[in-house]
């Protein structure tokens, strides 16, 4: 049996598994699409853990990755990765329209830099596309993608506990229509 996301972030020793509680959430969603050929772009791609995951993970995925420092680690004919800070306009020139199946915002973890990276790619998001966003940092910042088209749900690991939001555990769901 192929590994889940909590054995893939383990061995590529990924926050978004191990000190985050994010891997339900993207089995839930994400598992039905693991056979399938999709386009998964993930901005803030740091050291590469999670492309190796997102590699793993979907055998016949196209991978972007997209972060304003160099990356150099590694190669696959499946990965492409592009040096561009994803908050500005620019980074919507690097895709075209409806093409992304799944974008991921792990980037800065800044409100206003996550809200204008969404204004930015939203666009290149096919219908019926996930969009997650990230180590949302406040409960205040959630209020502003509640109201959003496609909005689907909060997660994070004090919800589950029957607790607020808090940290920077939080992950904000959206669907687009």
């Amino acid at each position: 049996m192929p590994d889940d996301f909590q054995t893939l972030g383990t061995k590529y020793n990924t926050s978004k598994f191990t000190a985050h509680s994010y891997a339900p959430v993207f089995e839930q969603f994400l598992g039905p699409l693991r056979d399938q050929p999709i386009h998964l772009l993930e901005i803030g791609i740091c050291e590469g853990a999670s492309l190796h995951v997102w590699l793993d993970y979907f055998p016949q995925a196209q991978i972007y990755g997209v972060d304003s420092n160099p990356f150099t680690n590694f190669t696959d004919s499946r990965l492409k990765t592009f040096c561009y800070p994803a908050q500005e306009p620019g980074v919507a020139h690097f895709f075209i329209n409806n093409s992304m199946d799944v974008i991921i915002d792990d980037a800065s973890h800044i409100p206003e830099q996550q809200w204008a990276t969404y204004q930015h790619l939203w666009s290149k998001l096919k219908p019926g596309g996930l969009y997650f966003v990230e180590d949302v940092i406040a409960p205040s910042y959630i209020t502003r993608w509640i109201p959003q088209p496609g909005f689907v749900d909060v997660f994070g690991r004090n919800i589950a506990q029957g607790g607020g939001y808090g940290g920077d555990d939080i992950l904000v769901v959206l669907r687009k229509p």
